[in-house]
């Protein structure tokens, strides 16, 4: 969806109130993340990934490791279109915790979309170990 622009809140900080069925219009949905404190604690705050980051909030993240009993372990090419690392080799999962998400339910989700990503187009490898 490269240039699209969603304004997604007004002067008085409330929603313009299409913008779910415009979301969802376009196969989009606006996830929100827990901010947290330093200490890990929610504030009772979510905001955008963007936001988060943008403003250097504490938030969640789960990463899974699949390590095979051999010892090589699955990684993942990110995608060119990532905006942070492009095209370079990661974990074989990750993801940001959608507000009130576990970290369990965050593995499982993220696990699934990178698998089928795997299987879609061969972007995985298990490089043997070199122990």
């Amino acid at each position: 969806m490269d240039g699209v622009c969603v304004i997604l809140s007004r002067a008085d900080g409330e929603g313009p109130p299409a913008v779910g069925g415009f979301l969802a219009a376009l196969g989009m949905t606006l996830e929100l993340i827990d901010v947290l404190t330093a200490e890990g604690a929610p504030v009772g705050i979510a905001k955008t990934k963007a936001e988060v980051h943008r403003d250097g909030d504490w938030h969640r993240a789960a990463h899974v490791w699949i390590v095979a009993s051999d010892g090589r372990l699955l990684l993942q090419r990110r995608s060119l279109r990532k905006e942070n690392y492009p095209s370079l080799w990661d974990v074989s999962a990750a993801g940001h915790l959608s507000a009130g998400e576990t970290s369990k339910e965050c593995a499982v989700r993220e696990t699934s979309h990178s698998c089928v990503s795997c299987r879609a187009t061969s972007s995985c490898c298990i490089p043997r170990s070199t122990r």
